[in-house]
This record gives C-alpha cells, structure tokens and sequence, in this order.
C-alpha cells in the first residue's frame, strides 16, 4: 500500500447534541417516479464562524483567543438551513441543504468537505457520513440550477425503527470537515472483492482473537503483507502458527476495524468512534502499520473538542502518554481532561483504570493536577 496523506483535517460541528424528533407518514412526491417517506427538519449555525474555524488550524485558534479574549464572546449570527430525511426500506438518506450551505460550500476554496449526522434515539443511534453535492435538484431548490448541498445514505431496518406514524426523539449533532484525500494508487478497483474476502471470511487461513474470546476469521497473507511484526510471526514455528490463531488486546470492534484498514484502506469505524480510532492507534504502534499510524496521529489532532467524550480522550492519553512520538496527541487529551474534570468520577474507563492499575492511576492524577 503507498503511503497515506491526510490533508487539512479541520473539524467544527455545526450544531452539537441538539434535540431532534421524527415522526415519518406517507408523503407522495409527483416529482419522482416512485413514493418515499420523507420528512423536513430545520437547523440553524453560525456558518461566519465555521468557515474561520475550518481556516485556522488548533494552535493559531488558542494564540488568537488567547490574545483577544472578545473574540470568544461573539455573539452568534444564525442562519438556517434544512436537514430532510428519506427514508426507504433498508436506507434513509439525509439531506442538507439551503441557501446559508450553498453560499458556505461555494465560497470555499476546498470544496471536498464531508458532513458527519449524529443521532442518538432511544435504544439506537444512527451514524451518516454526507459528502459534497454540486447538481442540479429542483425538489431542493425549487430550480434546475446546479446547487451545493450535503448528501449520505445509511443503511436501517424499517420494520424495527422508524416505523410509520410513531415519534422518535433523541439528539443530534452535526460535524463538518474538510475531507481526508488518500492517495492509495489502484486499490480502489480491488476494495469490492477485498471488502467480500474479509466480510464473508472466504478462503479464510488465520483467525485473530479478541477481547472476550471473540474469534475474527482473517488471512495470512494480509496481516504478513501489511505488518512486519505480524509478518515475522508468521515465519516461525511458534503457538500462534500452530493454533492458527493470535490474541489481540482489542475489543472486537477494534480488530475488524484494524482488519478494513489493512485489507482495503478503510478508517470509517475510526472516524465515527474515538474508542475505535483509540484502539487502531495502540494496534498500530503494537504491529508497527506506520500508515495507519500517521493517519490515526492526524484524525486525533484534527478533530474537534467536541468529538471527545471524556472516555475517548482518557483512553487517547493512556495510549499516547508512554510512547514516542505523540507529545502533541498527549498534550491535547490533557487539556481535554482537565477542561472536563467534573467528568472523571462518572468515567467508567477512569474507574476501571484505578481498579486495574493503582499505581499507573496515580501518575495519571499527577499529570492531571
């Protein structure tokens, strides 16, 4: 695999943890040549301070406010704009648009930015990553002009959520960024058939083992190809040769997350969860993937506050903490921490590290003083 450059990886979220409800009834559009259901919900942001947040990088951000404290104080100018839902049998796709997102979208010199829609409903979630849209769509605008819009699908099962006539409410935020370029040569053309070997196991010859005794079938020739420590394993004659199989200290989640980046170049689990990309760098750094691991270092530094929770930025300083190379990574999950330390008492991964480690909890507090 050729090397990976992630470019200009600013996030700012739109709105954040917002309370959102939807309620789907049959609608017919004559527009279209078939029925949907569709619903419309309005939104609002400051699309004046998004765009300088997406032109500034972190450290320039901190020195700016840090010499002019009114700045933090602005107040906000909100415009709106329109998120609407169509859903389908198996996908609902989200949509957003309005004039404030074609002016922000068109006035950008990098126009390859992603939308990522975050709900959180009771006893579900939904997760869309939506991409830059330039077309033509009167339903949206009301006219055949082409227009700038933000567009993703994502797949549901419509006989078990978002049925017909019943409210859902949860909260819901939205992050906008400019979106990664990865330079992979071909593979491309290959993902489909690489994504099919994993998923359905076929010719499987190796089995990885996860947390909880989770057996992940995979094969040899991939972990070999993409990890040097992997691949000196798998040259002697040792336990996990002769069982077939190795341990791997991640949850389940984290190994296929691990297995997509080295069969097909993918990182969609660890854009979409902080525990996962957690994981992926500590697998990174333990199996020395240095692409994946120069991603990994990137995604963290670039994304927004906001993404953390306070488990996701404990996890990042205890993997960052003790190795080489991730000063910067250390030094932003400790102002994160520190920022939020009303949070630690209900942090279960906090507890469970007092519990496990007495001793490396207590360096930890040290540093958080």
């Amino acid at each position: 695999m050729s090397s990976i450059q992630l470019v200009s990886n600013m996030s700012v979220f739109l709105v954040k943890e917002t309370g959102i409800g939807l309620k789907f009834s049959w609608r017919s559009e004559a527009m279209y040549s078939h029925t949907r259901y569709y619903l419309d919900v309005p939104g609002s942001a400051d699309f004046k301070l998004v765009s300088e947040k997406l032109e500034q990088n972190a450290e320039s951000e901190k020195a700016e406010e840090a010499s002019n404290p009114k700045k933090r104080r602005r107040l906000l100018s909100l415009e709106s704009f329109t998120l609407r839902f169509s859903r389908y049998c198996t996908t609902m796709t989200v949509t957003a648009f309005g004039a404030p997102l074609q002016r922000f979208i068109a006035s950008r010199r990098n126009k390859k930015l992603q939308m990522n829609f975050r709900a959180k409903f009771h006893g579900f979630s939904i997760y869309c990553q939506m991409s830059s849209v330039h077309q033509r769509s009167p339903d949206l605008f009301g006219s055949s002009e082409r227009n700038w819009f933000f567009e993703g699908t994502v797949s549901i099962d419509s006989s078990k959520v978002f049925k017909n006539d019943q409210l859902y409410t949860g909260r819901y935020s939205l992050e906008i960024m400019d979106r990664d370029v990865f330079e992979f040569g071909n593979m491309s053309d290959a993902q489909p058939k690489l994504k099919e070997f994993l998923e359905e196991a076929t010719y499987s010859d190796f089995a990885i083992i996860a947390d909880r005794g989770v057996r992940i079938p995979c094969h040899k020739v991939f972990l070999g190809v993409q990890s040097p420590v992997l691949d000196r394993m798998l040259q002697m004659d040792c336990k996990e040769t002769r069982e077939g199989c190795v341990k791997m200290v991640a949850s389940g989640n984290g190994v296929k997350a691990f297995l997509k980046f080295l069969y097909y170049a993918d990182l969609c689990d660890a854009f979409e969860s902080p525990g996962v990309a957690t994981e992926l760098l500590e697998l990174a750094h333990v199996y020395d993937v240095k692409p994946l691991e120069k991603a990994l270092k990137t995604l963290f530094a670039k994304r927004a506050d906001e993404w953390f929770d306070m488990d996701g930025a404990l996890n990042l300083l205890i993997c960052a903490v003790k190795k080489d190379g991730m000063e910067e990574l250390k030094e932003k999950a400790l102002r994160l921490i520190k920022s939020r330390k009303e949070e630690l008492n209900t942090s279960s991964v906090f507890q469970e590290f007092l519990r496990g480690d007495p001793k490396e909890a207590t360096e930890l507090i040290k540093l958080l003083l």
